[in-house]
């Protein structure tokens, strides 16, 4: 299953990647120097990636609660699952 994941989020980037090749070439005609349309390219990645860290704890914690709510018989020890301050900080890319 990650496996998949993987391979779809690869295609997503280079199908994505192709469709900004025609508007870095409007921006390279219009002026725009290249350390410019880099600073745009990174800042766009970094914004998307923040975005997927953020929305991927809250899934977590709601998932979480969902869970200890319905409290399903096949699943041990879970009321033992939090969300280590640890892995909060590296998913949000500040350690």
């Amino acid at each position: 299953m990650l496996l998949i994941a993987i391979v779809n989020v690869a295609n997503l980037t280079f199908a994505r990647g192709l469709g900004k090749e025609q508007e870095i070439a409007v921006q390279t005609c219009l002026g725009a120097k290249r350390r410019h349309i880099v600073r745009l390219l990174l800042l766009e990645s970094l914004m998307i990636s923040a975005l997927g860290s953020v929305l991927g704890l809250l899934w977590h914690g709601a998932a979480s609660i969902y869970l200890k709510t319905v409290n399903p018989a096949n699943l041990p020890r879970l009321q033992e699952v939090v969300i280590d301050s640890r892995i909060a900080l590296f998913t949000i890319g500040l350690r």
